[in-house]
Protein backbone atom coordinates (compact mmCIF):
# COMPACT_ATOMS: atom_id res chain seq x y z
CA UNK A 1 0.00 0.00 0.00
CA UNK A 2 2.85 2.53 0.33
CA UNK A 3 3.12 2.79 -3.15
CA UNK A 4 -0.60 3.82 -3.59
CA UNK A 5 -0.06 6.51 -0.59
CA UNK A 6 2.84 7.80 -2.31
CA UNK A 7 1.11 8.10 -5.45
CA UNK A 8 -1.84 10.29 -3.98
CA UNK A 9 0.62 12.36 -2.00
CA UNK A 10 0.20 11.72 1.61
CA UNK A 11 3.00 12.74 3.72
CA UNK A 12 2.19 10.93 7.17
CA UNK A 13 0.47 8.19 7.84
CA UNK A 14 -1.40 7.36 10.92
CA UNK A 15 -1.83 4.08 11.74
CA UNK A 16 -5.04 3.06 13.97
CA UNK A 17 -4.06 1.29 16.94
CA UNK A 18 -2.27 -1.82 16.66
CA UNK A 19 -0.94 -2.73 19.69
CA UNK A 20 -1.71 -6.19 21.38
CA UNK A 21 -5.32 -5.84 22.19
CA UNK A 22 -8.32 -8.08 22.55
CA UNK A 23 -10.18 -5.26 20.23
CA UNK A 24 -12.99 -4.43 21.98
CA UNK A 25 -12.51 -1.04 21.13
CA UNK A 26 -11.00 -1.30 17.68
CA UNK A 27 -7.43 -1.72 19.77
CA UNK A 28 -8.13 1.09 21.43
CA UNK A 29 -8.59 -1.25 24.50
CA UNK A 30 -4.24 -1.93 24.71
CA UNK A 31 -2.88 -5.01 26.61
CA UNK A 32 0.13 -4.50 25.95
CA UNK A 33 1.52 -1.57 24.52
CA UNK A 34 4.64 -2.78 24.06
CA UNK A 35 3.83 -5.47 21.09
CA UNK A 36 2.47 -5.10 18.01
CA UNK A 37 -0.87 -7.38 17.53
CA UNK A 38 0.29 -10.90 16.02
CA UNK A 39 -2.55 -10.73 13.72
CA UNK A 40 -0.66 -7.96 11.78
CA UNK A 41 2.61 -9.71 12.24
CA UNK A 42 3.76 -8.69 15.55
CA UNK A 43 7.13 -6.13 15.66
CA UNK A 44 9.17 -7.46 13.35
CA UNK A 45 6.16 -6.80 10.76
CA UNK A 46 6.11 -3.68 12.03
CA UNK A 47 9.81 -2.83 11.74
CA UNK A 48 9.74 -3.38 7.75
CA UNK A 49 6.73 -1.72 7.87
CA UNK A 50 8.56 1.61 9.67
CA UNK A 51 11.61 1.16 7.48
CA UNK A 52 9.56 1.42 4.13
CA UNK A 53 8.00 3.97 5.05
CA UNK A 54 10.71 6.04 6.25
CA UNK A 55 13.10 5.37 3.06
CA UNK A 56 9.99 7.20 0.94
CA UNK A 57 9.50 9.60 2.94
CA UNK A 58 6.75 8.95 4.55
CA UNK A 59 6.68 10.18 8.76
CA UNK A 60 4.73 7.47 11.07
CA UNK A 61 2.36 9.00 13.57
CA UNK A 62 0.53 6.09 15.99
CA UNK A 63 -1.80 6.43 18.93
CA UNK A 64 -0.59 6.96 22.55
CA UNK A 65 -3.11 5.59 24.68
CA UNK A 66 -2.30 6.95 28.19
CA UNK A 67 -5.83 7.22 29.43
CA UNK A 68 -6.54 3.28 30.08
CA UNK A 69 -5.63 -0.14 29.96
CA UNK A 70 -7.68 -3.22 29.07
CA UNK A 71 -8.63 -5.77 31.71
CA UNK A 72 -6.57 -7.93 30.09
CA UNK A 73 -3.39 -5.85 31.38
CA UNK A 74 -1.00 -7.89 33.14
CA UNK A 75 -1.54 -5.22 36.20
CA UNK A 76 -5.30 -6.29 36.23
CA UNK A 77 -4.87 -9.67 35.78
CA UNK A 78 -2.56 -10.06 39.03
CA UNK A 79 -4.77 -8.05 40.88
CA UNK A 80 -7.82 -10.31 40.20
CA UNK A 81 -5.02 -13.44 41.16
CA UNK A 82 -4.62 -11.36 44.39
CA UNK A 83 -2.39 -9.21 43.86
CA UNK A 84 -4.40 -6.03 45.06
CA UNK A 85 -1.27 -3.43 45.27
CA UNK A 86 -2.00 -3.48 41.47
CA UNK A 87 -5.15 -1.70 41.80
CA UNK A 88 -3.27 1.32 42.87
CA UNK A 89 -2.01 1.48 38.88
CA UNK A 90 -6.01 2.40 38.62
CA UNK A 91 -8.72 4.45 39.44
CA UNK A 92 -10.47 2.56 42.45
CA UNK A 93 -12.53 2.99 45.35
CA UNK A 94 -13.32 0.58 47.93
CA UNK A 95 -17.60 2.33 48.56
CA UNK A 96 -19.59 1.84 46.25
CA UNK A 97 -20.42 5.13 44.17
CA UNK A 98 -23.60 7.27 44.74
CA UNK A 99 -24.94 8.70 41.80
CA UNK A 100 -27.47 10.33 39.42
CA UNK A 101 -27.89 10.39 35.75
CA UNK A 102 -29.10 13.24 34.05
CA UNK A 103 -29.22 14.71 30.58
CA UNK A 104 -27.78 18.65 30.05
CA UNK A 105 -28.56 20.22 27.35
CA UNK A 106 -24.85 21.31 26.47
CA UNK A 107 -23.18 18.80 27.47
CA UNK A 108 -25.39 15.48 26.89
CA UNK A 109 -25.63 12.60 29.82
CA UNK A 110 -24.08 13.36 33.17
CA UNK A 111 -23.47 11.74 35.98
CA UNK A 112 -23.71 13.61 39.81
CA UNK A 113 -21.46 11.68 41.87
CA UNK A 114 -22.09 12.64 45.88
CA UNK A 115 -18.85 12.51 47.50
CA UNK A 116 -18.44 10.85 51.36
CA UNK A 117 -17.89 14.56 52.42
CA UNK A 118 -21.37 15.77 50.54
CA UNK A 119 -18.92 17.46 47.51
CA UNK A 120 -21.09 16.89 44.06
CA UNK A 121 -18.89 15.59 41.34
CA UNK A 122 -20.66 16.09 37.96
CA UNK A 123 -18.93 14.39 34.57
CA UNK A 124 -20.33 13.96 31.64
CA UNK A 125 -21.29 10.26 30.35
CA UNK A 126 -19.04 9.25 26.89
CA UNK A 127 -21.12 6.01 25.99
CA UNK A 128 -24.77 6.71 27.64
CA UNK A 129 -26.43 4.06 25.54
CA UNK A 130 -23.56 1.40 26.41
CA UNK A 131 -22.57 2.43 30.59
CA UNK A 132 -25.14 3.38 33.44
CA UNK A 133 -22.11 5.06 34.90
CA UNK A 134 -18.72 5.26 35.31
CA UNK A 135 -17.66 2.58 37.63
CA UNK A 136 -17.04 -1.47 37.34
CA UNK A 137 -17.66 -3.40 40.45
CA UNK A 138 -14.92 -6.31 40.70
CA UNK A 139 -14.84 -8.38 43.75
CA UNK A 140 -11.59 -9.94 44.43
CA UNK A 141 -10.87 -12.11 47.32
CA UNK A 142 -15.00 -11.20 49.00
CA UNK A 143 -14.27 -7.56 49.04
CA UNK A 144 -15.61 -5.45 46.14
CA UNK A 145 -13.73 -3.09 44.43
CA UNK A 146 -14.87 0.25 42.04
CA UNK A 147 -13.12 1.29 39.01
CA UNK A 148 -13.48 4.13 36.95
CA UNK A 149 -13.53 4.10 33.44
CA UNK A 150 -14.10 7.06 31.02
CA UNK A 151 -15.28 4.72 28.21
CA UNK A 152 -15.83 1.17 28.03
CA UNK A 153 -15.78 -0.88 31.47
CA UNK A 154 -12.81 -3.04 29.89
CA UNK A 155 -10.94 -0.22 29.55
CA UNK A 156 -9.21 0.90 32.94
CA UNK A 157 -8.65 4.44 33.36
CA UNK A 158 -5.06 4.60 35.31
CA UNK A 159 -4.10 6.60 38.14
CA UNK A 160 -1.54 9.30 37.15
CA UNK A 161 -0.71 10.02 40.57
CA UNK A 162 1.12 6.47 41.15
CA UNK A 163 4.91 7.00 40.13
CA UNK A 164 5.14 3.60 38.81
CA UNK A 165 2.34 4.67 36.01
CA UNK A 166 3.93 7.61 34.96
CA UNK A 167 7.50 5.65 34.58
CA UNK A 168 5.80 2.46 32.56
CA UNK A 169 4.60 4.94 30.33
CA UNK A 170 7.39 7.00 29.60
CA UNK A 171 9.17 3.73 28.78
CA UNK A 172 6.23 2.75 26.17
CA UNK A 173 7.01 6.19 24.61
CA UNK A 174 10.81 5.49 24.40
CA UNK A 175 10.25 2.05 22.96
CA UNK A 176 8.52 3.62 19.97
CA UNK A 177 9.95 6.42 19.59
CA UNK A 178 13.00 4.61 19.08
CA UNK A 179 11.19 1.71 16.64
CA UNK A 180 10.01 4.42 13.96
CA UNK A 181 7.16 6.43 15.01
CA UNK A 182 7.47 9.99 14.36
CA UNK A 183 3.85 11.85 15.79
CA UNK A 184 2.48 10.35 18.64
CA UNK A 185 -1.50 11.16 18.76
CA UNK A 186 -2.50 11.32 22.53
CA UNK A 187 -5.49 9.68 23.05
CA UNK A 188 -7.77 11.16 25.29
CA UNK A 189 -6.01 13.80 26.29
CA UNK A 190 -8.18 15.51 28.70
CA UNK A 191 -9.17 13.06 30.74
CA UNK A 192 -5.41 11.92 32.14
CA UNK A 193 -6.59 12.92 35.85
CA UNK A 194 -9.62 12.72 37.90
CA UNK A 195 -10.09 14.72 41.05
CA UNK A 196 -13.22 15.16 43.25
CA UNK A 197 -15.08 17.70 42.84
CA UNK A 198 -13.09 18.21 39.47
CA UNK A 199 -15.46 17.46 36.47
CA UNK A 200 -12.26 15.53 34.90
CA UNK A 201 -11.59 17.22 31.52
CA UNK A 202 -8.96 19.44 31.35
CA UNK A 203 -7.40 19.37 34.87
CA UNK A 204 -4.70 22.12 35.24
CA UNK A 205 -2.60 18.33 36.40
CA UNK A 206 -2.93 16.85 33.41
CA UNK A 207 -0.62 19.65 31.91
CA UNK A 208 1.66 18.53 34.37
CA UNK A 209 1.50 14.77 33.14
CA UNK A 210 1.85 16.69 29.57
CA UNK A 211 5.25 18.22 29.93
CA UNK A 212 6.36 15.57 31.79
CA UNK A 213 6.31 13.48 28.56
CA UNK A 214 7.06 16.24 26.17
CA UNK A 215 10.47 17.10 28.44
CA UNK A 216 11.09 12.98 27.96
CA UNK A 217 10.31 12.95 24.26
CA UNK A 218 12.03 15.94 24.02
CA UNK A 219 15.72 14.35 25.41
CA UNK A 220 15.07 10.66 23.80
CA UNK A 221 13.80 11.82 20.16
CA UNK A 222 13.53 15.61 19.86
CA UNK A 223 12.42 15.03 16.46
CA UNK A 224 9.24 13.21 17.19
CA UNK A 225 5.55 15.11 17.28
CA UNK A 226 3.06 15.19 20.14
CA UNK A 227 -0.60 15.78 18.91
CA UNK A 228 -3.85 16.11 21.35
CA UNK A 229 -6.53 14.54 20.74
CA UNK A 230 -9.48 16.30 22.76
CA UNK A 231 -12.67 17.07 21.45
CA UNK A 232 -13.23 20.06 23.06
CA UNK A 233 -13.21 23.68 22.26
CA UNK A 234 -10.31 25.77 20.89
CA UNK A 235 -9.97 27.90 24.29
CA UNK A 236 -9.71 24.77 25.99
CA UNK A 237 -7.13 23.12 23.70
CA UNK A 238 -5.48 26.48 23.53
CA UNK A 239 -3.41 25.57 27.39
CA UNK A 240 -2.40 21.76 25.98
CA UNK A 241 0.37 23.65 23.20
CA UNK A 242 2.06 24.70 26.19
CA UNK A 243 4.67 28.10 25.44
CA UNK A 244 6.92 28.36 23.19
CA UNK A 245 10.75 28.38 24.53
CA UNK A 246 13.71 30.35 23.86
CA UNK A 247 16.37 27.84 22.04
CA UNK A 248 14.20 25.16 21.88
CA UNK A 249 12.03 24.52 18.28
CA UNK A 250 9.45 22.97 20.06
CA UNK A 251 6.88 23.97 22.47
CA UNK A 252 6.80 22.92 26.17
CA UNK A 253 3.69 20.47 25.73
CA UNK A 254 2.07 19.54 22.26
CA UNK A 255 2.86 20.53 19.21
CA UNK A 256 -0.49 19.81 17.61
CA UNK A 257 -3.82 19.41 18.16
CA UNK A 258 -6.78 18.21 16.11
CA UNK A 259 -9.49 21.06 15.89
CA UNK A 260 -12.90 19.36 16.74
CA UNK A 261 -14.91 22.46 16.23
CA UNK A 262 -13.96 22.94 12.29
CA UNK A 263 -15.19 19.31 11.66
CA UNK A 264 -19.61 20.27 12.68
CA UNK A 265 -18.89 24.08 11.47
CA UNK A 266 -17.85 22.49 8.12
CA UNK A 267 -20.50 19.78 8.01
CA UNK A 268 -23.00 22.82 8.39
CA UNK A 269 -22.05 23.93 5.69
CA UNK A 270 -21.85 21.15 3.39
CA UNK A 271 -25.22 19.96 4.59
CA UNK A 272 -26.92 23.23 4.91
CA UNK A 273 -24.79 25.43 2.39
CA UNK A 274 -25.16 28.13 5.25
CA UNK A 275 -20.92 29.06 5.71
CA UNK A 276 -22.22 31.32 8.90
CA UNK A 277 -21.25 28.60 11.40
CA UNK A 278 -18.06 27.63 9.86
CA UNK A 279 -16.69 31.65 10.37
CA UNK A 280 -18.31 31.99 13.87
CA UNK A 281 -15.61 28.68 14.84
CA UNK A 282 -12.70 30.23 12.74
CA UNK A 283 -13.24 33.83 14.22
CA UNK A 284 -13.21 32.53 18.04
CA UNK A 285 -9.98 30.04 17.11
CA UNK A 286 -7.10 31.41 19.41
CA UNK A 287 -3.99 32.18 18.25
CA UNK A 288 -1.72 29.08 18.44
CA UNK A 289 2.41 29.16 19.02
CA UNK A 290 4.45 30.04 15.72
CA UNK A 291 5.63 26.50 16.03
CA UNK A 292 2.54 24.58 16.83
CA UNK A 293 -0.17 23.78 14.25
CA UNK A 294 -4.07 22.69 14.14
CA UNK A 295 -4.75 19.42 12.53
CA UNK A 296 -7.88 19.54 10.71
CA UNK A 297 -10.32 16.46 9.91
CA UNK A 298 -14.01 15.69 8.22
CA UNK A 299 -14.21 11.88 9.23
CA UNK A 300 -12.18 9.58 11.67
CA UNK A 301 -12.41 6.62 12.87
CA UNK A 302 -15.01 8.10 15.78
CA UNK A 303 -18.08 10.12 15.28
CA UNK A 304 -18.61 13.31 13.77
CA UNK A 305 -19.26 14.68 17.27
CA UNK A 306 -21.93 17.52 17.88
CA UNK A 307 -21.03 18.30 21.27
CA UNK A 308 -19.70 21.79 20.51
CA UNK A 309 -22.03 23.37 17.81
CA UNK A 310 -25.37 25.23 19.43
CA UNK A 311 -28.48 23.26 19.48
CA UNK A 312 -29.91 24.58 16.12
CA UNK A 313 -26.84 23.50 14.33
CA UNK A 314 -26.42 20.16 16.47
CA UNK A 315 -30.19 19.44 15.35
CA UNK A 316 -29.75 19.96 11.77
CA UNK A 317 -27.01 17.76 11.24
CA UNK A 318 -28.54 15.23 13.28
CA UNK A 319 -31.88 15.00 11.45
CA UNK A 320 -30.03 15.94 8.02
CA UNK A 321 -26.75 12.91 8.57
CA UNK A 322 -28.53 10.31 11.44
CA UNK A 323 -30.48 8.37 8.89
CA UNK A 324 -27.39 8.08 6.83
CA UNK A 325 -25.43 6.58 9.21
CA UNK A 326 -26.44 5.99 12.94
CA UNK A 327 -26.93 7.74 15.87
CA UNK A 328 -24.11 7.91 18.57
CA UNK A 329 -24.32 9.08 22.31
CA UNK A 330 -28.17 9.65 21.83
CA UNK A 331 -27.80 12.55 19.90
CA UNK A 332 -24.34 13.98 20.53
CA UNK A 333 -22.59 12.36 17.33
CA UNK A 334 -23.46 10.16 14.48
CA UNK A 335 -21.73 7.66 13.16
CA UNK A 336 -21.21 6.96 8.81
CA UNK A 337 -18.75 7.05 6.21
CA UNK A 338 -18.48 10.45 4.13
CA UNK A 339 -19.68 9.24 1.52
CA UNK A 340 -23.05 7.87 2.51
CA UNK A 341 -23.72 11.32 4.25
CA UNK A 342 -22.80 13.16 1.16
CA UNK A 343 -25.13 10.76 -1.10
CA UNK A 344 -22.49 8.83 -2.63
CA UNK A 345 -22.12 11.74 -4.71
CA UNK A 346 -18.37 11.79 -6.03
CA UNK A 347 -19.02 15.55 -6.88
CA UNK A 348 -20.06 16.67 -3.50
CA UNK A 349 -17.28 14.17 -1.88
CA UNK A 350 -14.69 16.09 -3.88
CA UNK A 351 -16.00 19.15 -2.94
CA UNK A 352 -15.67 18.08 0.77
CA UNK A 353 -12.11 17.64 0.20
CA UNK A 354 -11.47 20.97 -2.06
CA UNK A 355 -13.09 22.21 1.19
CA UNK A 356 -10.60 20.48 3.80
CA UNK A 357 -7.50 21.03 2.08
CA UNK A 358 -7.98 24.61 1.49
CA UNK A 359 -8.58 25.62 5.35
CA UNK A 360 -5.54 26.31 7.71
CA UNK A 361 -3.97 23.39 9.25
CA UNK A 362 -2.61 20.02 8.08
CA UNK A 363 -5.33 18.14 6.58
CA UNK A 364 -6.11 14.18 7.91
CA UNK A 365 -7.96 11.99 5.20
CA UNK A 366 -10.03 8.93 6.61
CA UNK A 367 -8.59 5.92 4.61
CA UNK A 368 -11.03 4.89 2.54
CA UNK A 369 -12.99 8.43 2.10
CA UNK A 370 -10.29 9.31 -0.64
CA UNK A 371 -12.24 6.54 -2.79
CA UNK A 372 -15.48 6.84 -1.57
CA UNK A 373 -15.87 3.86 0.92
CA UNK A 374 -18.88 3.09 2.18
CA UNK A 375 -20.76 2.27 6.14
CA UNK A 376 -19.71 -1.24 6.80
CA UNK A 377 -22.69 -2.63 9.15
CA UNK A 378 -21.19 -6.09 8.57
CA UNK A 379 -18.47 -5.16 10.12
CA UNK A 380 -20.24 -3.13 13.07
CA UNK A 381 -22.24 -6.06 13.85
CA UNK A 382 -18.80 -8.29 13.95
CA UNK A 383 -17.69 -5.52 16.23
CA UNK A 384 -20.60 -5.71 18.55
CA UNK A 385 -20.15 -9.77 19.01
CA UNK A 386 -16.62 -9.76 20.16
CA UNK A 387 -17.30 -6.57 22.56
CA UNK A 388 -20.49 -8.61 23.95
CA UNK A 389 -17.69 -11.86 24.57
CA UNK A 390 -15.52 -9.57 26.40
CA UNK A 391 -18.01 -7.81 28.52
CA UNK A 392 -19.88 -11.04 29.26
CA UNK A 393 -16.92 -12.93 29.95
CA UNK A 394 -15.57 -10.17 32.62
CA UNK A 395 -19.15 -10.37 34.03
CA UNK A 396 -19.60 -6.67 33.10
CA UNK A 397 -23.13 -4.98 33.08
CA UNK A 398 -24.15 -3.34 30.01
CA UNK A 399 -26.74 -1.35 28.63
CA UNK A 400 -25.66 -2.46 24.99
CA UNK A 401 -22.55 -3.77 22.98
CA UNK A 402 -23.19 -2.13 19.83
CA UNK A 403 -21.17 1.11 18.97
CA UNK A 404 -22.33 3.17 16.42
CA UNK A 405 -18.73 4.41 14.87
CA UNK A 406 -18.09 1.06 14.04
CA UNK A 407 -19.75 2.03 10.52
CA UNK A 408 -17.22 3.64 9.73
CA UNK A 409 -14.32 1.47 10.34
CA UNK A 410 -13.26 -1.79 9.41
CA UNK A 411 -11.08 -2.89 6.35
CA UNK A 412 -11.03 -2.65 2.66
CA UNK A 413 -9.94 -4.75 0.04
CA UNK A 414 -6.56 -3.43 -1.07
CA UNK A 415 -8.10 -3.67 -4.54
CA UNK A 416 -10.34 -1.39 -4.11
CA UNK A 417 -7.76 1.18 -3.33
CA UNK A 418 -5.46 -0.04 -6.61
CA UNK A 419 -8.48 0.10 -8.89
CA UNK A 420 -9.29 3.64 -7.99
CA UNK A 421 -5.95 5.05 -9.19
CA UNK A 422 -7.26 4.43 -12.83
CA UNK A 423 -10.94 4.77 -12.35
CA UNK A 424 -12.10 6.93 -9.70
CA UNK A 425 -12.83 10.60 -9.91
CA UNK A 426 -12.98 11.23 -6.29
CA UNK A 427 -9.53 9.70 -6.13
CA UNK A 428 -8.25 11.44 -8.89
CA UNK A 429 -9.17 14.85 -7.79
CA UNK A 430 -7.81 14.43 -4.52
CA UNK A 431 -4.55 13.37 -5.59
CA UNK A 432 -5.20 17.45 -7.67
CA UNK A 433 -5.70 19.07 -4.90
CA UNK A 434 -3.21 17.26 -2.90
CA UNK A 435 -0.27 18.07 -5.42
CA UNK A 436 -1.97 22.01 -5.94
CA UNK A 437 -2.10 22.64 -1.70
CA UNK A 438 1.80 21.00 -1.49
CA UNK A 439 2.79 23.65 -4.41
CA UNK A 440 1.15 26.57 -2.53
CA UNK A 441 2.49 28.53 0.97
CA UNK A 442 -0.70 30.49 1.19
CA UNK A 443 -2.74 27.09 1.51
CA UNK A 444 -0.06 25.44 3.73
CA UNK A 445 0.59 28.02 5.97
CA UNK A 446 -1.22 31.32 5.54
CA UNK A 447 -4.09 33.21 6.88
CA UNK A 448 -7.64 32.65 6.03
CA UNK A 449 -9.43 35.78 5.48
CA UNK A 450 -13.53 35.86 4.79
CA UNK A 451 -14.24 36.69 1.15
CA UNK A 452 -17.66 37.61 1.70
CA UNK A 453 -20.18 37.13 -1.43
CA UNK A 454 -23.37 38.87 -2.58
CA UNK A 455 -26.86 37.49 -1.20
CA UNK A 456 -26.07 34.12 -3.66
CA UNK A 457 -26.89 31.41 -1.46
CA UNK A 458 -24.66 28.81 -0.63
CA UNK A 459 -21.43 30.36 -1.50
CA UNK A 460 -18.48 29.73 0.70
CA UNK A 461 -15.61 31.86 -0.24
CA UNK A 462 -11.71 32.86 1.63
CA UNK A 463 -8.58 34.15 0.66
CA UNK A 464 -5.43 32.18 1.64
CA UNK A 465 -2.25 34.53 1.74
CA UNK A 466 0.97 34.18 2.51
CA UNK A 467 3.62 36.75 2.33
CA UNK A 468 3.59 37.46 -1.24
CA UNK A 469 1.16 34.48 -2.57
CA UNK A 470 -2.39 34.63 -1.91
CA UNK A 471 -5.23 32.13 -3.33
CA UNK A 472 -8.99 33.03 -3.82
CA UNK A 473 -11.00 29.82 -3.14
CA UNK A 474 -14.96 29.66 -3.65
CA UNK A 475 -17.38 26.88 -3.04
CA UNK A 476 -20.98 26.65 -4.36
CA UNK A 477 -22.45 24.70 -2.05
CA UNK A 478 -25.79 23.94 -3.89
CA UNK A 479 -26.64 21.80 -7.05
CA UNK A 480 -27.71 24.59 -9.04
CA UNK A 481 -25.08 26.57 -11.41
CA UNK A 482 -24.66 30.16 -9.86
CA UNK A 483 -23.20 32.88 -10.44
CA UNK A 484 -21.96 35.40 -7.24
CA UNK A 485 -19.61 38.23 -6.90
CA UNK A 486 -17.75 38.00 -3.97
CA UNK A 487 -15.77 41.07 -2.79
CA UNK A 488 -12.00 40.85 -1.60
CA UNK A 489 -9.78 42.96 -0.24
CA UNK A 490 -8.20 45.05 -3.08
CA UNK A 491 -4.73 43.96 -2.07
CA UNK A 492 -5.54 40.61 -3.21
CA UNK A 493 -7.12 41.13 -6.69
CA UNK A 494 -5.93 41.40 -10.08
CA UNK A 495 -6.92 41.55 -13.26
CA UNK A 496 -5.99 38.01 -14.70
CA UNK A 497 -5.73 35.80 -16.16
CA UNK A 498 -7.32 33.18 -13.34
CA UNK A 499 -6.00 29.89 -13.50
CA UNK A 500 -7.46 27.02 -10.99
CA UNK A 501 -4.52 26.09 -9.57
CA UNK A 502 -5.38 22.16 -8.98
CA UNK A 503 -5.91 21.77 -13.17
CA UNK A 504 -4.14 24.40 -13.91
CA UNK A 505 -6.86 25.26 -16.70
CA UNK A 506 -7.96 29.04 -17.33
CA UNK A 507 -11.11 30.04 -15.46
CA UNK A 508 -13.76 32.67 -16.13
CA UNK A 509 -13.66 35.23 -13.69
CA UNK A 510 -14.35 39.22 -13.63
CA UNK A 511 -12.64 41.48 -11.32
CA UNK A 512 -13.05 44.59 -10.89
CA UNK A 513 -12.49 46.96 -7.93
CA UNK A 514 -11.73 44.40 -5.72
CA UNK A 515 -14.95 42.34 -6.45
CA UNK A 516 -15.05 38.79 -7.97
CA UNK A 517 -17.66 37.36 -10.63
CA UNK A 518 -17.36 33.69 -11.00
CA UNK A 519 -20.00 31.62 -12.29
CA UNK A 520 -20.22 28.12 -10.65
CA UNK A 521 -21.61 24.95 -11.46
CA UNK A 522 -23.44 22.71 -8.86
CA UNK A 523 -20.94 21.31 -6.17
CA UNK A 524 -18.16 22.65 -7.76
CA UNK A 525 -15.11 24.35 -6.21
CA UNK A 526 -12.28 26.49 -7.32
CA UNK A 527 -8.94 27.35 -5.73
CA UNK A 528 -7.13 30.45 -8.28
CA UNK A 529 -3.97 32.63 -7.85
CA UNK A 530 -5.02 36.05 -6.68
CA UNK A 531 -1.40 37.53 -6.38
CA UNK A 532 -1.03 36.90 -10.39
CA UNK A 533 2.29 34.66 -9.53
CA UNK A 534 0.98 32.22 -12.45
Amino acid sequence: MLDYLEDLGVTVIYILPFMESPMGDVGFDVSNPREVRHSLGGMAAFKRFSAAAHKRGIKIKADLVLNHLSEEHEWFQDALAGDIAKLDNFIVTKTAPKYQRRFDEERGYVIDYKEDDGTITSRRLVFPEICESQYRKVTIDDADYYLYHMFYPFQLDVNWKNPNVLYYMLDVVGHWANNGVDIFRFDAIAYFIKEKGHNGENHPKTHDVVKIVNAFVESVAPSSVLLAEACQRPNDILPYFGEERPGSSRTDEVQMAYHFPYMPAVWYALVTGDSSAFWETHNDTPEIPENASWATLLRIHDELSLEMPEAPIRKALYDALSPKGVAFRQGYGIGGRMADFLDNDPRRISQAFAVLLSLPGMPIIYYGDEIGARNNWEYAYASAEVRKKIMDSGDIESLSSFDGRDINRGPIAKEAFYGAKDNNAIYDNIKKLIAARKGSKALTRGECIEARPDDTKAIFSYVRTFEEESVFVVHNLSDETVTTKVSLPQEYIHEGPFYDIATDEEVAIAAENGIVEVTLGPYSSIWTNASNLH
